[in-house]
């Protein structure tokens, strides 16, 4: 494998920081008051549930899609691999506004402006020489034998970096988020850039039986690791995604839903649940395709995967209608300037409530460690986790982690 540039080389990237903090204020900017911030106060944000506002009407889904019935959740009585979440309780519903998906308003909300773009010039964080790098943050190249051969009575999670996360569970490979590319950004040439490789090529891993996309940020959904994986798994995605797996000649088996409608591979449920989000590749997109997190329910065992979110009260809901979860992933890092991006991103505080929030035994902290988005330091999200697990979860040894990329846990 390729060894990583030294850092002068990539510090020209670091502009793309600030380019993608610019245009998210432009963004935000430009929704009216029903899309503002949310807060990030956990407290603030437990609002009475059950609120009919915004909720998406049968007639703006397509017809396969329709559910009888508000916004309860209803037992379905039909063998479709594709169905509803059950049970007759009102749930979180995202909200359609003309061609902008936006979350529930009960979720609340808090204002800002430019002057949170332009008051913070933090040191941008520090790529150490490479030798440090294989000291501070190492890659486990070789995967774990159980990765090949999973135990039955286990649920074995692989982190590759960033979001992308192998999840393995009562025979069942779902790999999340996958990003294989040197750049998450619609070039390989400019954009921010991994300063730690991938462990290993995809093809070292088990062949998904199905891969999900959380939503279609760069970082999360890239053209070549698409393209290399191609036709074979079934794909699940957030509500609008299908139209680009279209584009990109992918078509066998993409299954597109929305929150709490779930496909059931090999015996096993995937939920799309609920995540307080964005979308968009471009500036004229934004908010045009629907975010999720993704709940694994097998007959034995449970697996949640939050891909991209800042906090909000939903997360109970899911852990009230889904868990406990034998396993999870968790995002820990891009987060500063709160300012900005505590409408879309946890912070590891916040991580550990959603840990909580869905009941979790066990949790993996993701999103961190392989490109610099934002201005946190580069290892300070594993630090600030182990503080906030000892001061709001009781100091529970290992029940939130942060591996070295390419490392597997069996839980």
């Amino acid at each position: 494998m390729a060894r990583q540039a030294p850092c002068s080389q990539q510090e020209p990237d670091f502009v793309f920081v600030y380019l993608y903090q610019l245009r998210l204020v432009i963004a935000l900017s430009r929704d009216d008051a029903s899309h503002r911030i949310r807060s990030l106060t956990p407290h603030t944000l437990m609002a009475e549930l059950g609120t009919e506002a915004g909720r998406v009407s049968d007639s703006d889904r397509s017809p396969s899609r329709r559910s009888s019935g508000s916004g309860r959740r209803r037992r379905s009585s039909g063998s479709s691999s594709t169905r509803r979440a059950t049970d007759e309780v009102e749930l979180d519903k995202p909200v359609r506004v003309g061609r902008k998906w936006q979350a529930p308003a009960h979720w609340n909300a808090a204002e800002m402006s430019f002057k949170a773009f332009f008051k913070y010039r933090a040191p941008r964080p520090v790529i150490p020489p490479l030798a440090e790098l294989d000291r501070v943050l190492p890659l486990v190249t070789n995967v774990a034998p159980e990765v090949h051969a999973p135990p039955a009575d286990r649920v074995v999670v692989t982190w590759v970096g960033h979001a992308t996360v192998l999840a393995q569970l009562d025979g069942v490979n779902v790999l999340c988020d996958p990003i294989w590319s040197d750049r998450c950004s619609p070039v390989q040439w400019a954009g921010p850039k991994r300063y730690r490789p991938p462990p290993y090529p995809v093809s070292a891993l088990p062949k998904p039986d199905v891969v999900v996309i959380s939503h279609n940020h760069y970082d999360h959904l890239d053209v070549a690791t698409v393209r290399e994986l191609g036709d074979e798994p079934t794909w699940l995605v957030p509500m609008g995604v299908k139209a680009w797996f279209t584009s990109m000649g992918i078509t066998r088996d993409v299954r597109e839903l929305t929150w709490w409608e779930e496909a059931t591979i090999k015996g096993v449920r995937i939920i799309c649940t609920p995540c307080n989000h964005r979308s968009g590749r471009g500036l004229h997109d934004q908010m045009h395709t629907l975010f999720s997190s993704w709940s694994v329910v097998g007959p034995t065992k449970r697996f949640f995967f939050g891909g991209d979110t800042a906090y909000c009260s939903t997360f109970k809901q899911i852990g009230e209608q889904l868990g406990p979860f034998d396993a999870a992933a968790i995002p820990i890092g891009a987060y500063f300037p709160r300012e900005i991006f505590h409408s879309m991103h946890v912070d590891p505080e916040h991580a550990v409530e959603i840990h909580k929030d869905i009941r979790s035994r066990w949790s993996l902290g993701i999103h961190w460690g392989t490109f610099i988005l934002t201005q946190e330091p580069i290892l300070e999200p594993p630090e600030v986790l182990r503080k906030a697990m000892k001061e709001r979860d009781g100091g529970a040894e290992g029940a939130f982690v942060a591996l070295r990329h390419g490392e597997s846990a069996s839980v």
